[in-house]
């Protein structure tokens, strides 16, 4: 079951591992990356499981 949330529970690690998988050029600066997401006003998630 897929879990939809606009709670910022997500790591530096995970969001790093989601950019790379895609292979946006974002994933190579993920203290950027993260930091832009967490001061982001709303950011949605999908999560399948961890």
């Amino acid at each position: 079951m897929i879990k939809y949330t606009e709670e910022k529970t997500f790591t530096q690690d995970q969001v790093q591992e989601l950019f790379k998988s895609v292979g946006w050029i974002s994933a190579e600066y993920p203290q950027r990356l993260h930091k832009a997401l967490m001061n982001s006003q709303t950011v949605l998630t999908a999560w399948d499981g961890g």
